[in-house]
């Protein structure tokens, strides 16, 4: 199943984008969920001393998962920019250079999710 091949258009990115999007988005609330009702449970600076690490790690998983939200906007608008305006964001990457990064990230994320 590694091997086979993925297309790459605008149709299949747009898609896998949306996703993609819809994946982090579900993690990142997930994850702030869970630090809301964590957070709330505590009643003592002791609990707190205990519990803060935990904490901490849904905040990071949260802001992750934002950071990654927003490379997915500037690795999109470095596509639709690129030779449309000249005043907006350019890419010096090759059409070919960009499919092939997709196409990696793509397969990265396969292989995270056949891993777990």
């Amino acid at each position: 199943m590694m091997n086979e091949k993925i297309e790459i258009n605008a149709e299949v990115v747009s898609k896998l984008l949306a996703e993609v999007k819809e994946k982090l988005l579900e993690e990142r609330t997930l994850a702030l969920d869970r630090f809301k009702k964590q957070d709330d449970s505590i009643d003592s600076s002791e609990q707190f001393m205990f519990q803060g690490k935990i904490l901490a790690e849904y905040l990071r998983a949260a802001a992750d998962r934002t950071d990654k939200l927003f490379d997915m906007v500037k690795l999109a608008a470095g596509i639709v920019y690129k030779s449309d305006s000249p005043t907006g964001p350019t890419s010096n990457l090759s059409d070919d250079d960009i499919k092939r990064e997709i196409q990696r990230q793509i397969q990265e994320g396969s292989s995270e999710n056949t891993s777990d």
